[in-house]
């Protein structure tokens, strides 16, 4: 399962944390979260725009 965060501004450890809560608790497995960034062409850096997490078994 795929938890993509874009707009509600919830951080990448909130997800896990949800993941492991609900389905690692029920079903075992894990749960991995990143932050999503668009990359800046002019400056090089990398702009944060939301977070997802992956849960498998």
């Amino acid at each position: 399962m795929i938890i993509n965060s874009y707009t509600t501004g919830l951080a990448p450890s909130v997800l896990s944390y949800v993941t492991e809560s609900i389905f690692t608790k029920k079903f075992g497995g894990r749960s991995d979260s990143q932050e999503l960034g668009l990359p800046v062409t002019d400056t090089g850096l990398v702009l944060p725009c939301g977070a997802t997490c992956r849960w498998e078994s």
